[in-house]
């Protein structure tokens, strides 16, 4: 992706969440709303894009592990214990405050590019 394409991504997300956060019921887009609670800090940054593609985009492991130049077991292993680790943390599936988007916004991008 280009850096002019970037840009533009970043910018068309951020005015996307202006204009939903402002609304009581949040992000408007059920599958950006679920990309954004992936992109939860207690998760490893290393696998919240593979997590954000399979989970909400519904991408097959084996397809995000050839783009991340891993072995397909190995990325299985890992959102294995990703999901334990949620579990375990008792991190709730909830969109995070308005405040907290912002950090979050660069994973987001990161998985929708993967995509």
């Amino acid at each position: 992706m280009t850096r002019d394409k970037d840009g533009e991504l970043t910018a068309h997300i951020e005015q996307l969440l202006r204009e939903t956060t402002d609304d009581a019921d949040g992000i408007a887009d059920e599958r950006l709303r679920l990309m954004f609670v992936c992109a939860h800090p207690a998760i490893d940054t290393r696998i919240r894009s593979a997590l954000m593609l399979t989970l909400v985009l519904g991408v097959e492991v084996r397809r995000i592990a050839s783009a991340f130049l891993l072995a397909p077991a190995a990325l299985a292993q890992r959102l294995v214990r990703a999901k334990a680790k949620i579990r375990v943390a008792g991190i709730a599936f909830e969109l995070p405050e308005p405040a907290e988007l912002a950090p979050r916004t660069r994973d987001v991008i990161e998985a929708i590019y993967g995509a």
